[in-house]
């Protein structure tokens, strides 16, 4: 669902016309959430309302290609331990500064993660994702593993610490 965002362009109908550049369909409009259908499960960029937004704006000329990035290397430091191997033989890691989040992107990043998790990562077998307040973090950061209830967290949005398999159901 994406939240419908005011546009001086018309029509639902000039909208709908826009979204088959996306390879989307617009499935019901209620209120300001429109319901939209991706039909390209090979474009992840589109698997989120800031894609498509990408895709609609180079249509109407307003902005092309991708958003250029400064990246440079940083001397944190991240201690992979060898258990991990089996489950994970690569990390990567970045750092991305200077955003205004709010609760509306925070979810918008979330659901795109969780796409990527479940179709890319094969239901995190294959790749996992993970978003993490920088400000919290306290380096070097250990990357180990653990048996499914041999830690306990509080996860994002709850009170109580669960179990990784607790998580995962």
């Amino acid at each position: 669902e994406i939240e419908k965002i005011e546009h001086d362009h018309g029509s639902t109908k000039e909208l709908e016309e826009l979204l088959h550049f996306a390879k989307a369909t617009l499935e019901s409009e209620e209120g300001d959430i429109l319901r939209i259908e991706v039909g390209d499960i090979n474009r992840p960029d589109l698997w989120s309302a800031e894609g498509i937004s990408r895709i609609i704006k180079g249509q109407l000329g307003r902005e092309s290609g991708l958003p250029k990035y400064q990246i440079s290397k940083s001397n944190y430091i991240i201690k992979v331990e060898s258990k991990v191997a089996r489950a994970r033989s690569l990390i990567v890691c970045a750092i991305v500064k200077n955003l205004k989040l709010n609760e509306f992107s925070i979810n918008q990043i979330i659901q795109l993660q969780e796409k990527l998790c479940d179709g890319f990562g094969l239901k995190r077998k294959e790749a996992a994702l993970g978003i993490y307040d920088f400000d919290k973090i306290k380096w070097p950061v250990r990357y180990t593993a653990f048996p499914p209830n041999g830690i306990k967290f509080v996860p994002l949005d709850m009170s109580e610490p669960l179990t990784l398999n607790e998580i995962l159901q």
